[in-house]
């Protein structure tokens, strides 16, 4: 009997010391092995509620580095996937239920947006379990694309950042990156909610080839339901812009105001006669383009307002103008047109056919130097442009005559190298050149 109460005695203190010993044990070898690092994970659950969760490709350990190669995490709303993962974790953080990464980076990064397909689940969404905090000091994509059900699809590249992710919202206190031609930058933050919650403050600098720079800081406010939008553009013109993005994960559409400040086509080197043009423009659009209306005043003409509007779209730096319209309130004179303008190297490159009726020149005053109730137009080529004029018109007291006159337009001239006029009876073939 005195034998086995001393090995039970034995036994029980070799399984208190167990006790005591493995938990640190196995801290240690999860931190610092890395047959500990991919033992953690080979255990990690795969199913976390309605989350599935997939790492494949582990090396290294946490405490000198370790590398990724996929983590993949589908959601009923969306699907998140990971490739390329290095990174540094500070480890006293850990004892706290917090994973601080001092320096990490992503070589590509999937955000999918998915089409809801069943009713949500009770309670609101998680972006993370509510015991754990994630500080991401210093971190770097190589590219990340975004796609949602509609069709739509965004890519940047060279992102770098700073930013914690808790339970409820993720909140970045810098976010750098390109979009194509654009720098962007932005703080802010994601809330988990159904749809996504964001309040960010961004700026965008766009340098398009052959082209002045363009400058915009704005905001947005609201969820992938209703988005209130609110922008600044400082060059190359200048204007305030409100407006509401809709539905952004299904049929999504726009809303905005435009109060135009300073719109001067000298920023394209083609300033005219037009100067420095003001006005007001509401506007609308989905993926099949967009519409503008309002009044603008080109204060270089000074004559006035005149009612404008647009309808077309935009792709592949081609602006389609399907529509356009534009009516001098003062004189009536009316023209409309449609075409494409393409942003290319010391463009615009126009293509552009139209109209107009009763037109005069000067457009106010009692004192009419030209009139013209009708004709049509074509404007094509890069600066100066190929203008090709017909229609008919009448100069202070002599009739009506027909004209037709080919020519180039620069940004201070026009010059025509045929003019055919037809005027009592007798033809003439004039050559010439208008200067402002």
């Amino acid at each position: 009997m005195r034998y086995i109460r001393r090995v039970l005695l034995i036994g029980a203190c070799l399984i208190v010391a167990v006790a005591i010993v493995a938990p640190p044990v196995l801290v240690w070898s999860a931190l610092y092995t890395r047959g500990g690092l991919q033992f953690v994970v080979r255990h990690l659950p795969q199913h976390l509620g309605p989350v599935r969760l997939e790492i494949t490709g582990v090396s290294g350990t946490v405490a000198d580095g370790l590398r990724v190669e996929r983590v993949e995490i589908d959601h009923d709303l969306v699907h998140l996937r990971f490739e390329g993962i290095e990174g540094r974790v500070a480890l006293a953080p850990l004892l706290l239920q917090t994973i601080r990464v001092t320096s990490g980076s992503v070589h590509s990064a999937l955000v999918q947006v998915k089409r809801r397909t069943r009713p949500s689940t009770p309670g609101p969404p998680e972006f993370l379990p509510r015991w754990l905090i994630i500080s991401v000091e210093s971190g770097h994509v190589d590219s990340a694309a975004l796609t949602v059900p509609n069709g739509f699809h965004m890519e940047a590249s060279d992102l770098v950042g700073a930013a914690v992710l808790r339970r409820s919202y993720i909140r970045f206190f810098q976010a750098e990156g390109r979009l194509e031609d654009a720098r962007i930058s932005a703080i802010g933050d994601l809330r988990a909610a159904d749809p996504l919650g964001l309040e960010i403050k961004g700026h965008v600098d766009w340098t398009p080839a052959g082209q002045p720079n363009w400058t915009v800081a704005g905001s947005a406010r609201g969820d992938l339901d209703v988005l209130n939008i609110v922008a600044h553009a400082v060059s190359p013109f200048r204007a305030d812009v409100t407006g509401q993005a809709l539905d952004l994960t299904n049929r999504w559409h726009w809303v905005g105001d435009a109060v135009v400040k300073d719109f001067d086509l000298a920023a394209w080197d083609a300033g005219g006669p037009l100067g420095h043009i003001s006005g007001h423009l509401a506007g609308s659009g989905d993926e099949r383009g967009f519409t503008a209306h309002g009044p603008l005043n080109p204060a270089g003409l000074r004559a006035g307002v005149f009612e404008t509007q647009f309808a077309g779209n935009y792709a592949d730096r081609v602006l389609i103008a399907k529509h356009m319209d534009v009516r001098h309130v003062g004189s009536g004179a009316h023209a409309t047109g449609s075409g494409t303008i393409a942003i290319v190297d010391k463009g615009p490159r126009l293509e552009l056919a139209g109209s107009w009726d009763y037109f005069r020149w000067p457009l106010v005053g009692r004192d009419v130097a030209v009139k013209s109730a009708a004709g049509s137009f074509t404007l094509s080529g890069l600066m100066p442009y190929n203008v090709h004029v017909t229609g008919s018109a009448s100069a202070v007291d002599l009739p009506v005559m027909p004209v037709d006159v080919t020519g180039t337009l620069d940004k201070d001239r026009f010059a025509f190298g045929r003019a055919e006029v037809d005027l009592f009876g007798g033809h003439a073939s004039l050559s010439g050149l208008v200067a402002w």
